[in-house]
């Protein structure tokens, strides 16, 4: 039988340490198309899903009845015969769940959906970033994680999948260059709390820097800068006013 349901599991390092450890679920379009879910039953594949959302590196699903009925907004008892029905359905000739209850006094379920499970584990490990080498999405959401934790102390709750996802395609590109988007992010981690925070949205993150945040931080930014170029240029003026006062002072 061809994967039925395939899990990811992808550690991404960086120079942070282990920052997350996220998973996707796959589902195979053959098996959609082939009548799986009629086979199997809508409310029962919506339970199905649930439980494979659970799954662990070792192909096992350790998850209570009660968190499935809080999932799948649905009764403790009916997730209980949803349950007993999913053991005994087949998809091409095989039982897709199985469940062992282990523990003595309190039984605990442990599930395991068929051979249909493949589950993979992949490394990504930080690259270092080359001058003058084009951003990605991933440099994108370290820079930000990287600035989040330095002024948080704090570790940005990232996922990987949702974030370069929004990083490719919301925020490369979005400015003049590559060096004004970090710096963007930059002033937008740094200045969060004292100019936008509120009570629902207490922290920045990298999809409020693909709307609203990312622009008014580069207008903020672009202002402060401009002001910093006039405060030097009074500066100078005032330098240059000052020595013109002493030459004439010469002449007194």
């Amino acid at each position: 039988m061809a994967e039925l349901l395939s899990v990811n599991f992808t550690h991404q390092y960086t120079s942070m340490g282990d920052v997350n450890k996220d998973a996707t679920v796959s589902i195979s379009l053959e098996a959609i198309q082939d009548g799986l879910i009629k086979t199997v039953g809508a409310n029962r594949f919506a339970v199905l899903v649930a439980i494979v959302s659970y799954i662990h590196t070792d192909g096992k699903a350790y998850l209570s009845q009660r968190k499935l009925a809080e999932l799948t907004g649905q009764s403790i008892n009916t997730i209980t015969k949803i349950v007993n029905e999913l053991l005994e359905v087949e998809y091409q000739g095989k039982k897709i769940l199985s469940r062992e209850l282990i523990g003595t006094t309190r039984k605990k379920s442990v599930y395991t959906v068929g051979d249909a499970l493949v589950t993979h584990t992949t490394e990504v490990k930080e690259e270092p970033v080359v001058e003058g080498t084009p951003l990605d999405a991933q440099a994108v959401v370290i820079h930000f994680m990287k600035a989040y934790q330095q002024k948080f102390n704090a570790e940005y709750p990232v996922n990987w999948s949702r974030d370069k996802g929004i990083a490719k395609n919301k925020l490369l590109g979005k400015f003049d260059s590559d060096e004004t988007l970090l710096k963007v992010i930059d002033y937008a981690v740094e200045h969060y709390q004292e100019k936008w925070a509120n009570e629902k949205y207490p922290l920045p993150t990298i999809s409020m820097l693909s709307s609203w945040l990312g622009n008014t931080a580069y207008t903020f930014m672009s202002k402060d800068q401009q002001e910093s170029l006039k405060k030097v240029e009074r500066i100078e003026t005032a330098k240059e006013l000052d020595q013109t006062d002493k030459a004439f002072s010469l002449f007194d």
